[in-house]
């Protein structure tokens, strides 16, 4: 998160190595600037971070992982097919206060949990 409690402004998406901050009275306005230098080196330690998660639980990233760069379709692809198999559960940061952080929540569950296609109904057989 970029700031805390009252002065709570935006978040640091660390796929996107990017910050999005929510403007307007409702947090309605979506602003995407780019990271300041200072956080770089954080920003990609997490980054790092996130991909050594993952390729211990998806296969198919951990054997990228060994052998290439990944990119960030690699790591969206990777956070769903874990989500879906239940051993990856994504985090996202965001406030109900004046709705910040609502927009990307909303596209991280369209981007990552699974659709009704994709589940196998247990409670009607």
């Amino acid at each position: 998160p970029i700031g805390k409690e009252r002065e709570f402004e935006g978040i640091v998406d660390v796929l996107g190595a990017r910050c999005v901050y929510f403007e307007g009275s409702a947090g309605e306005s979506v602003v995407y600037k780019d990271l300041p230098t200072k956080w770089e080196g954080e920003v990609i330690e997490r980054r790092n971070e996130l991909i050594e998660c993952l390729s211990n639980v998806d296969e198919e990233l951990g054997e990228r992982y060994l052998m290439e760069v990944i990119n960030n379709t690699d790591i969206e692809h990777a956070i769903h097919r874990s989500v879906l198999a239940r051993t990856f559960t994504p985090v996202i940061v965001g406030s109900a206060l004046k709705n910040k952080g609502v927009q990307p929540l909303l596209d991280c569950v369209n981007r990552y949990l699974p659709n009704p296609s994709e589940v196998k109904d247990y409670a009607l057989s």
